[in-house]
């Protein structure tokens, strides 16, 4: 699966996830800071650490990530109410899926 998208407002957002085959847990996270993108890779539950990828990116700029499970995942949200104002805004314009 490669996706293609941008991120257009906010920081801390994953916008990419991988899961283990069988427990449901976040093996690996495509994560953008706010000027470049980073992989959080966790090999067992709270035991992971952050990767720089040296990929810079800014605000609106398209990325292509062959990655799978896309969308906004906003690691800065906290429980309450819902805001009428986005903190993040992530905008996917392609998704392609190849089966061999």
């Amino acid at each position: 699966m490669t996706v293609t998208g941008k991120v257009v407002k906010g920081s801390g957002v994953t916008v990419a996830q991988v899961f283990d085959g069988g427990g449901g847990n976040t093996l690996c996270e495509l994560q953008f800071n706010g000027k470049s993108f980073g992989l959080f890779y966790e090999e067992s539950k709270d035991s992971g650490g952050n990767n720089t990828l040296n990929a810079p990116a800014a605000l609106n700029t398209n990325y292509t990530s062959p990655y799978f499970k896309v969308g906004n995942h906003d690691q800065n949200t906290s429980a309450g109410p819902i805001s009428t104002t986005a903190h993040s805004i992530v905008e996917n314009y392609s998704v392609v899926v190849v089966h061999q």
